[in-house]
């Protein structure tokens, strides 16, 4: 069973040695390499998916379809996550990509509505990425809502600034 999730930036995830109670999605660009995971080397535990982090569907002929988030990386990732919540033991779920900010809160984001797990830095996954959001929601066939961003992070931003 999923007990909690979080969402981490790459570095993080890499300077972590995970254990056998703990899962993670590694989420990372078409063209880099694969995190450095310390501590988890099973599929059943470790799910690595690839795909920019891009809002909306776009054509050109840069980007490949395997490049942006879709409904069969969804349904991956769901499965992913039905199969570790059918577990007996409790798992803490970690999530990251590169800066730890928008893709990897839309899944955590993805796995609390879907698990009703435990959220910790839930109102922190207001700039999570709105594609990856809007392609659960509709996979599920249930709104994900991505917390208001915070009124003073203008002001904070603005004096650390100055």
């Amino acid at each position: 069973m999923i007990e909690s999730v979080t969402f981490i930036p790459r570095y993080v995830a890499e300077d972590m040695v995970f254990n056998e109670h703990q899962a993670l999605i590694s989420i990372t660009d078409n063209d880099q390499a694969d995190a450095l995971i310390n501590g988890i080397n099973d599929s059943q535990r470790l799910l690595r998916v690839r795909f920019l982090d891009i809002e909306a569907h776009i054509e050109h002929p840069k980007f490949k379809d395997d490049f942006l988030f879709d409904e069969k990386k969804a349904q991956t990732i769901l499965n992913f996550i039905d199969a570790l919540h059918a577990l007996p033991e409790k798992v803490k779920m970690v999530v990251h990509c590169e800066a730890g900010a928008s893709r990897s809160a839309a899944i955590a984001l993805f796995i609390y509505h879907h698990t009703q797990c435990d959220f910790k830095n839930h109102d922190k996954a207001d700039y999570a990425n709105k594609l990856v959001v809007s392609v659960f929601s509709t996979l599920i066939n249930k709104p994900i809502i991505i917390p208001p961003k915070a009124p003073s992070d203008g002001i904070i931003l603005l004096n650390n600034f100055f």
